[in-house]
């Protein structure tokens, strides 16, 4: 565990637009950070995570790539589990989420990374949050593909009723939310439906989003992450927007490459990066982020 920088306690507190008329949202949010901790040693590449739904001090995460082993970490960092996961091939891992799934919590695997944009289908995995103590659990694969060519993807959300999303990184054309069409549960490939985009262009190298997650309090609210900051986002029907005042400046935390994110209902968040040029492992940091969440009057 390295010491925290002076200062570094507070990351911002950012007072956020009120709801919709008749609609729960955010009014504010606020969050702290304590040091970061290094990842058990086989976690050098940490491309996803998501808390796990049975315990409140364990998250599960991911190696970027084809692995597909699910490592329970706890929040002082030990590793508790490492289970390897079954069913169809896997190409590059990058990102992870949980979410309910019927009567069960479940995690979901997102086989979306393409830096050179050329992969004709992804997939998203699911399979029920296994024990911290199983040795293999067997996922359910569901292939997709983009309606306007190939994305690089490493962002991945689950709301209410299993409603699946994918946030592009950015790295060619502006972010763009991609719906699955309809809870999963078909056997051949379909067609991901366009939700909207974050801006007319490109992002920045540092503006690449890289970690999605739900937000607690709002059915509709999303955090996202990107190698610098943290951003809300709404999500409706009709599209995305970014929520004013919301983004906050991770630069001072010195990641070496900012990954992951996961929220919990409590509004902890956790926070994963990659190994360094000087770390052979990868870093998180647990966040507590509070929102109020407020209801206007009818009009």
């Amino acid at each position: 565990m390295t010491a925290e920088r002076p200062g570094a306690g507070l990351i911002a507190s950012a007072l956020l637009a009120a709801a919709a008329a008749g609609c729960s949202g955010p009014k504010s949010l606020a969050c702290t950070t304590g040091p970061a901790v290094a990842l058990p040693e086989a976690l050098d590449e940490s491309s996803g995570v998501a808390w796990s739904g049975g315990r409140a001090d364990v998250f599960w995460t991911v190696n970027d790539g084809s692995e597909g082993v699910l490592y329970a970490v706890d929040t002082t960092g030990a590793l508790l589990g490492r289970v390897e996961t079954t069913g169809m091939r896997l190409q590059d891992v990058e990102a992870l989420a949980g979410g309910q799934c019927g009567d069960q919590y479940c995690l979901y695997l997102a086989d979306t990374g393409d830096n050179l944009e050329r992969r004709d289908q992804v997939a998203v995995h699911r399979l029920p949050e296994p024990g911290v103590s199983a040795s293999s659990a067997q996922r359910r694969a569901f292939p997709a593909r983009f309606p306007h060519g190939a994305r690089d993807v490493e962002a991945l959300f689950v709301l209410p009723g299993e409603r699946v999303y994918l946030l592009s990184k950015g790295r060619t054309a502006a972010p763009t939310l991609y719906r699955y069409p309809g809870p999963l549960g078909a056997d051949s490939v379909v067609v991901l439906e366009s939700v909207g985009a974050l801006g007319r262009r490109a992002a920045s190298f540092t503006g690449r989003i890289t970690g999605a997650t739900r937000m607690t309090g709002a059915d509709d609210l999303v955090l996202i992450r990107s190698y610098e900051s943290m951003e809300l986002l709404q999500v409706t029907p009709e599209g995305i927007r970014s929520v004013p005042g919301s983004r906050l400046d991770l630069r001072f935390l010195q990641e070496a490459q900012g990954e992951a994110v996961s929220a919990r209902d409590d509004g902890h968040v956790v926070l994963t990066s990659e190994a360094g040029p000087l770390t052979s492992t990868g870093t998180f940091r647990i966040l507590d982020c509070r929102t109020a969440v407020t209801r206007t009057p009818e009009d």
